[in-house]
């Protein structure tokens, strides 16, 4: 087989267990770096010898440095930067003061314990300062925390990556060239800080300019230009300087995502789905590659480097940048606990071994062996017992009461009003101020604001909604805001109105939204406004009898098309009606309908004792 066929046929069996490894962490709901290691070790060279990634020569190299450079991008597009802002002191001190003193300590650690030479300890002490935004994200969304608590998680994990790595390759060139001196290496190590901050600021700045105004040149190609952006920031950084790429995607991504503001539903499912592509491959060549002897070589000595990362220097760097903070202690142990290592520290010290192989250090892959000793030590007894020490803690986030409405027209108020007489605290997003004048008239919050606008929906607080509803009478508004509602927010229970002209993509937007269809089926909004205005149609609560029970849900046993159904009071729980919702005797509806239709809806329903909204709420008028 020749070396390009035996290549590809490498990169397609990796594919193929890192796709398996992702399918098994859906089902287990555990962290996916779990199997992707353990089938990537399965596979390679001590185990069924069909991966063996020396076989790709250089191209391994440009693989994984082409690919923790667009992991990290995308973690920069995707960091929650309002909460960032307000934990900033704690996450400027952790990638300052932090990354500082888990070097040290590392390699102090790695020295005196672990038996490593100081350069090399001094490089498995860079390497080993970078916690995984990859694995950490997969926690979070596990584990309900406080925003700020989850913000310096991701925070850390993303920015704290292209400082190790950059401390690590000069960490290496003080292996290979000892002779150079502290303040040349430091020197190094600022440049190559600076050169990428200034790259990737800059071209992500433009990119986001020309994204946000969304010019026909790239409208349909939007993915591809930013992930364009983000390599050629990268190859930018490392024309001017070698090894400063990888700060300039992580700049590239914060730089476009500050600049475009607003949810780009592709975009989003673009990135989302080549970093999975990109880390499965990843994870499994790195792991393939490993040698479970060197591993095992290290014993006692070097188990005991990993306890003392995990058990005492973590708690001292965390202590140390959170002191006189607003976090609570148990959320400063959960921070202590949690910090499990990844890609980013697997790819660089992969990286390191070769070129000290390569080099004849016979120490190549001493660092290597230590990292990844961390590395499944952290991900496995972290990965695996955060919820559970979440819990124990008491540092999850209760469910709240809250309740936020994307659109202030007279439907959306009438849902706030029932909400708000249940006790949940309700606020409106909307563009027209006399909308939220009316909410606000009605007892409620409300915000003058563009829903797809991620700082509008942070002024909501959709941090503490969970409950998200869609109700404006533009489908492409109530996709994008349930969009950044879900991924951004990951709130428990959203509901989205679509227009008749969306039933063609009406189940793949509801999967890809993991929401519920607001009345059961899409409905032209303007329209009912327009008879609500009108008077044609008003809202009517009838109470569920035995005749109105079908023992199927709504989408199988619609209202009749002249009849909008709102919401469902089952006892204390009060939600949207859906196609999921099936009604129960003693359950009350609230429906739009004509008044002429009451008596016939009440027939149907067998209900017994019907209410008519009054004709008098503020704003009626005002769709």
């Amino acid at each position: 087989m020749s070396a390009g066929a035996e290549g590809a046929r490498l990169l397609i069996v990796a594919l193929l267990a890192g796709l398996l490894g992702q399918a098994l962490s859906a089902l287990t709901r555990l962290p996916s770096i779990i199997f992707l290691l353990g089938l990537g070790v399965l596979l390679g060279a001590d185990g069924l010898g069909l991966i063996i990634p020396s076989d790709l020569g250089a191209g391994l190299e440009v693989l994984v440095r082409i690919g923790v450079a667009f992991i990290l991008f995308e973690g920069g597009m995707t960091l929650r930067l309002r909460y960032l802002v307000q934990v900033q002191r704690s996450i400027r001190l952790l990638i300052s003061l932090g990354v500082g003193i888990t070097f040290v300590l590392a390699t102090a650690a790695a020295i005196w314990v672990g038996g490593l030479s100081p350069p090399h300890a001094a490089l498995f002490g860079a390497l080993v300062t970078v916690t995984g935004p990859t694995v950490i994200k997969p926690i979070l969304r596990r584990v309900r925390l406080r925003p700020e608590v989850a913000a310096i998680m991701e925070g850390e994990g993303i920015l704290a990556d292209p400082v190790g790595a950059i401390l690590a390759a000069v960490c290496l060139e003080y292996v290979l060239s000892p002779s150079g001196s502290v303040g040349h290496h430091l020197a190094s190590f600022a440049a190559r800080l600076a050169v990428g901050a200034v790259a990737g600021g800059a071209l992500g700045y433009m990119a986001g300019l020309a994204v946000k105004g969304r010019t026909p040149a790239i409208e349909r190609i939007i993915p591809l230009f930013t992930l364009g952006c983000a390599l050629g920031a990268y190859q930018i950084a490392e024309n001017f300087r070698e090894d400063a790429g990888i700060m300039a995607a992580v700049c590239a991504g914060l730089a476009i995502q500050h600049g475009i503001r607003r949810d780009h539903r592709e975009l989003r499912e673009f990135k989302e789905l080549i970093t999975v592509l990109v880390l499965s491959v990843l994870f499994v060549l790195l792991a393939a590659n490993l040698s479970r002897q060197r591993m095992l070589a290290e014993g006692w000595p070097g188990f005991l480097t990993v306890l003392l990362i995990i058990f005492v220097i973590r708690p001292i760097n965390v202590f140390a940048c959170t002191w006189g903070d607003r976090l609570r202690f148990r959320e400063k142990i959960f921070l202590s606990w949690v910090a499990p290592r990844g890609i980013v520290a697997a790819s660089v010290a992969s990286l390191a071994a070769l070129l000290l192989q390569a080099s004849g250090d016979p120490e190549a892959h001493r660092a290597e062996s230590l990292v990844f000793l961390t590395i499944f030590s952290t991900v496995l007894a972290q990965g695996l017992s955060a919820w559970p020490v979440a819990a124990l803690l008491g540092i999850q986030r209760a469910h709240s009461r809250s309740v936020i409405i994307v659109g202030a027209n007279r439907i959306a108020r009438r849902v706030g009003e029932a909400f708000r007489d249940a006790g949940k605290r309700v606020t409106f997003i909307d563009r027209n101020p006399e909308l939220i004048e009316a909410a606000l008239a009605a007892g409620m919050r409300g915000v003058v604001g563009d829903a797809s606008d991620r700082e509008a929906l942070a002024q909501a607080r959709l941090q503490d909604a969970d409950v998200f509803v869609a109700l404006t009478a533009r489908s492409a508004v109530n996709q994008a805001a349930a969009m950044i509602a879900v991924h951004d927010h990951e709130v428990d229970e959203v509901h989205i109105a679509l227009d008749d002209s969306d039933r063609k993509g009406l189940d793949e937007a509801l999967e890809r939204l993991h929401a519920q269809l607001t009345f059961g089926r899409p409905v032209p909004i303007t329209a009912w406004l327009q008879r609500i205005a009108s008077r044609e149609a008003g809202f009517s609560e009838f109470d569920v009898g035995e005749r109105g029970v079908s023992r199927k849900p709504l989408r199988e046993a619609p209202f009749p098309s002249d009849v909008l159904p709102l919401m469902v009071r089952s006892g204390e729980s009060l939600t949207l009606a859906s196609g999921d919702t099936m009604l129960k005797v003693g359950d009350k509806v609230l429906v739009i309908c004509r008044p002429a239709d009451r008596d016939g809806i009440a027939a149907w329903l067998g209900s017994k004792s019907p209410r008519f909204d009054a004709e008098t709420s503020a704003g009626r008028a005002q769709a």
